[in-house]
């Protein structure tokens, strides 16, 4: 793996992420206007990240005007005009989705934001960390702040009632507030929707293991939500068409909130007593990075070598701290393309509020 592209990438990631913490703290009042903000070595200490990444979002919310740098003063401070109050004619959009620190999140809130900071709209972004509660308790201010519309994904947690969900989209619903699911849909739930098509993306990836002679495919899925649900009915299907026999015995379910970067070692536990019950497969699919994750850390406690001798197949594009294995072969998805949809899709929303609920659905594409 070229590491030095890797680095670039997550150093990308890392002030895109910081270019969303510090709008809120300016959309949402924490910084008043003309107040100035904390030093830029204040910043490297807050966010563990270099100067060069400071200066970069902070240069980038000066060209967006959040934030100024006067002649005359020392420092940055934020816009007279960047606040709500002074841009009742700038539309305000939510945006609430699992994490904008990791690569998905971060690309689809890029495509969100590029799109809608063309025709002058601001975000304020909510890091949801699947975490229902703290999604709700967001919209529920946003709600009281005549927000104009919203995008978010749907919470994935242990539970498998979409009720939690509804509740977010009533309160939404109520206020007459246009929304777009983004990623994963709410069962029973008709609504405007922007996603990969999850089941085309996984079925491809299952006909190339199984072109490559593997048919003890090891399936590492998650919580259950419609694009989980989605990938595994192409796994599936993928075997059937081929005439391979689907081996329950051989479908590993994780809790993938516990396998990003605070592994819960006993979920880790888990992974392992099941890998030594099921040892007889040539190839893996995991269905994203939490969930691969997972997987090499208890292959790291089992047999680290034979990580090398397996193949992998990811329904993502790679961006784990462990190093790449060497027989990956993976799905990247129109991530930025995604958001950019989502965003064009909620101000026609907007501008139409009227119009039927639309889904959109986009390819992904295999990279060997």
């Amino acid at each position: 793996m070229d590491m030095s592209k890797y680095e670039k990438n997550m150093n990308e990631y890392k002030y895109e992420t910081i270019i969303a913490e510090l709008k809120v703290q300016i959309l949402n009042g924490s910084w008043k206007p003309g107040e100035q903000i904390p030093s830029e070595r204040t910043l490297v200490d807050m966010f563990n990240v270099s100067r060069i990444t400071i200066k970069k979002a902070l240069q980038i919310l000066v060209d967006e005007e959040l934030l100024i740098r006067p002649k005359n003063r020392r420092g940055t401070f934020v816009n007279e005009k960047g606040t709500r109050e002074s841009l009742q004619h700038v539309k305000l959009i939510g945006v609430a989705i699992d994490d904008v620190s990791d690569r998905f999140g971060s690309t689809l809130l890029r495509g969100i934001e590029d799109h809608l900071w063309r025709k002058k709209i601001h975000t304020v972004i909510c890091n949801g960390d699947r975490n229902f509660r703290k999604v709700k308790d967001y919209f529920d201010s946003l709600t009281e702040n005549n927000i104009d519309g919203v995008i978010f994904s749907p919470v994935i947690d242990e539970s498998t009632d979409s009720s939690h969900n509804l509740l977010i989209t009533d309160i939404l619903q109520k206020k007459k507030i246009p929304f777009v699911l983004i990623d994963r849909e709410i069962p029973g739930l008709e609504a405007n929707f922007v996603s990969s098509d999850h089941y085309e993306s996984t079925y491809k990836l299952t006909k190339e293991l199984i072109a490559r002679g593997h048919t003890r495919i090891l399936l590492l899925k998650g919580l259950s939500c419609t694009s989980m649900e989605e990938r595994e009915k192409g796994f599936k299907v993928a075997l059937a068409d081929a005439g391979v026999r689907t081996d329950q015995a051989l479908f590993i379910q994780q809790n993938d909130n516990r396998l990003y970067r605070d592994v819960d070692e006993e979920e880790i536990e888990k992974i392992e007593k099941k890998l030594h019950e099921t040892s007889d497969f040539t190839a893996v699919l995991a269905l994203n990075n939490r969930l691969l994750n997972g997987f090499l850390r208890a292959m790291e406690h089992i047999s680290p070598t034979r990580v090398d001798e397996i193949q992998i197949g990811l329904h993502d594009a790679y961006s784990l701290e462990h190093p790449r294995p060497r027989n990956l072969i993976q799905i990247i998805q129109p991530d930025y393309e995604v958001g950019k949809e989502s965003a064009r899709l909620l101000l026609q929303a907007i501008e139409e509020p009227e119009m039927d609920a639309r889904r959109i659905i986009l390819s992904s594409k295999l990279e060997q």
